[in-house]
């Protein structure tokens, strides 16, 4: 396995990539012994709407604030907990009145993007009659100031349906790699973008060991 200093990751990645400036100043971190070991404690007096177990499920942090979203156990859920690191106490966002919410799924991602969240993809209940559970390529939003779904029909082509992927947010784009199509029963390996601000899906290019790797449609 090759090993990559600082000045070889800035010609791999750019010189002016974000990353990089973010993977540089955590080394500095590192070498400068800011960063320590930290220590596991389990919270006792946790109150309000506690979150059934579940796995699949979705964690994000916003502020003072932890966001679970979806996920499976006894059922496949589509419920959106938050736990108050400060009060210690949870509860569940109503979405009795929202015209539109997402459909319960397992195995997608969230991201933040300011004081937003962005849903896509999954996997929905299992269908015992098809023997498989049905993948997403839908794109939704969650507003934590208004406590709001919204479903964002971006313009381009979206990807491929898929669960199991993975996502990171770069500047206004959303990152989508990888995952499983159930409808194909394949492994992806391709790369997409989607610009949050502008709701556009964008056609990724990606060289991998000098051949071109498309995205799949």
């Amino acid at each position: 396995m090759a090993c990559y200093g600082v000045e070889n990751l800035r010609q791999v990645i750019g010189k002016g990539a974000d990353l990089v400036e973010e993977m540089v100043a955590t080394m500095d971190q590192l070498n400068h012994r800011k960063i320590f070991h930290g220590y596991w404690d389990q919270l006792d007096e946790t109150r309000g709407c506690l979150p059934e177990s579940r796995k699949g499920t979705s964690m994000n942090l916003i502020g003072n604030e932890i966001y679970i979203f979806g996920g499976f156990s006894r059922d496949t859920y589509n419920d959106l907990k938050v736990f108050d690191m400060g009060t210690t106490r949870w509860r569940e966002v109503d979405t009795s009145a929202m015209r539109v919410i997402p459909d319960p799924r397992v195995s997608h991602t969230m991201v933040n993007y300011n004081d937003k969240m962005i849903l896509f993809g999954g996997g929905g209940p299992y269908l015992p009659n098809l023997h498989m559970m049905p993948s997403f390529n839908d794109i939704w939003m969650f507003e934590t100031h208004n406590l709001m779904w919204t479903k964002l029909e971006g313009s381009g082509i979206p990807p491929k349906k898929r669960m199991y992927h993975t996502s990171a947010v770069l500047g206004s784009l959303m990152l989508i790699h990888g995952g499983y199509s159930s409808e194909g029963k394949i492994s992806l390996s391709d790369f997409n973008l989607f610009d949050i601000e502008v709701h556009k899906w964008i056609k990724a290019k990606v060289i991998m060991n000098g051949k071109v790797v498309e995205a799949e449609a």
